[in-house]
């Protein structure tokens, strides 16, 4: 992928202001209402619990669900495909970037070597290479669903858009198992070693870590981890580069 990409998932995709956040499910069968109704239409609160007694509102954006009895969770909003609320973990369908409209689109000039993909195509090629089935699945259905000008802002902006929606919604990683026989959990371990210090490193919060993680498969994960324990510089841009997942 070229440099661009790459700065674009590591810096505005994955880590940028926090905006991702990890839904908190444990499988991709688990359906609660903490899951439900991530970014419908836009909207981002569609599906989360009332408390008891009141009614929980559904999500304004998307097709709003009814609002909770005592205690339960209102509907998830429309996140355009899949099932309301469960999220997306080890089983889907892979993602072939060949059926994508513009697979065979260069930007640029066209005759020349190594002429760039579109965002999209890029986009597609890392999430097949590294991320989950479920996920790869979801963001297959949204890069498809990308009309227009492929070498465009626009186009870039809707591949953006596209992360967004999808990856948040990735099944939480359960605990890795450690050597000693016991679990650990990566993302505590990340955030300790990464805490914010005055005049240095910005740090690496566990849910920034979480986010950026739970849509990776286990293996990829494991790559990011090791690649981020070999760092020598800034924590925080040692775990985005190696987000990446340089071989």
């Amino acid at each position: 992928m070229r440099i661009q990409v790459e700065k674009f998932l590591a810096l505005t995709a994955l880590l940028a202001g926090g905006s991702l956040t990890s839904v908190g499910c444990v499988t991709e069968d688990t359906k609660t209402d903490t899951d439900a109704g991530v970014s419908g239409g836009g909207g981002t609160g569609g599906g989360t619990g009332g408390a008891a007694g009141s009614g929980g509102a559904a999500g304004s954006a998307g097709s709003g669900g009814a609002a909770g009895s005592a205690g339960s969770g209102g509907a998830a909003g429309s996140d355009g495909g899949g099932d309301a609320g469960a999220c997306l973990g080890d089983t889907g369908v892979g993602a072939d970037c060949s059926t994508l409209p513009y697979a065979s689109t260069t930007c640029g000039d066209a005759g020349a070597e190594g002429a760039p993909m579109p965002l999209g195509y890029d986009m597609c090629i890392y999430t097949a290479g590294y991320a989950r089935k479920g996920v790869q699945e979801k963001m297959l259905t949204c890069l498809k669903a990308i009309s227009g000008d492929a070498c465009s802002s626009a186009h870039d902006a809707a591949v953006q858009k596209c992360l967004d929606q999808v990856f948040p919604q990735a099944c939480q990683h359960p605990p890795l198992a450690g050597a000693d026989g016991g679990t650990y959990d990566p993302c505590k371990d990340v955030a300790e070693s990464c805490k914010p210090v005055d005049g240095g490193t910005s740090g690496v919060t566990e849910g920034e870590c979480n986010a950026a993680l739970n849509p990776l498969t286990v293996d990829s994960l494991k790559d990011v981890l090791v690649c981020y324990d070999k760092g020598t510089g800034d924590c925080r841009q040692d775990f985005e580069d190696c987000l990446l997942l340089p071989k």
